[in-house]
C-alpha cells in the first residue's frame, strides 16, 4: 500500500493507492477524491500527480 501525504489536489489530504479491474488509482482518505494513475511500470510518483493536476 502506497500513501502520498499532503498530495490531494482538492484538500491536501493523504492519497492511498488502490487498484481494480480497470487499473491503478489514488483515493484521498479525507475527501474521497479519485485520481486515475496512468500505467507506467506500476510506480507512482509526485510527477504523476503533477500531470493529473495539469490535465
Amino acid at each position: 500500500m502506497t500513501l502520498l501525504f499532503n498530495s490531494c489536489p482538492k484538500c491536501k489530504g493523504t492519497l492511498q493507492q488502490h487498484s481494480d479491474g480497470y487499473g491503478n488509482y489514488l483515493q484521498c482518505i479525507s475527501c474521497s477524491l479519485i485520481v486515475d494513475v496512468p500505467e507506467r511500470k506500476g510506480r507512482i510518483t509526485a510527477k504523476v500527480l503533477h500531470m493529473q493536476k495539469v490535465a
